[in-house]
């Protein structure tokens, strides 16, 4: 399996990095990041989960949709790898 997180929270992906050992994770900036929270999950480059969450309070208000269409997959796909090419490994800001 294969893990890469990206976040706005360099000290919330810090944590992952520590808990998930192999994860590959990177930060980017917050002044060019957008608002929205959640996730999206690539199962075997054919499926996605896509998990957004509105607010914080308690309880979360989370949405989460799932794609299984080649072309659904092939456009969030793209959107997750400009995001990791545009984000900083971390300690190497």
């Amino acid at each position: 399996m294969k893990v890469k997180l990206t976040s706005r929270n360099r000290s919330w992906i810090g944590d992952i990095e520590k808990e998930f050992p192999g994860a590959e994770v990177r930060v980017y900036e917050p002044e060019k990041s957008h608002p929205l929270k959640g996730g999206i999950l690539v199962v075997d480059d054919t499926e996605i989960l896509i998990i957004t969450i509105k607010d914080e309070s308690i309880p979360l208000n989370i949405a989460a949709t799932w794609y299984n269409g080649k072309e659904q997959v092939h456009i969030f796909k793209h959107f997750i790898e400009v995001e990791w090419e545009t984000s900083s490994p971390i300690g190497n800001e």
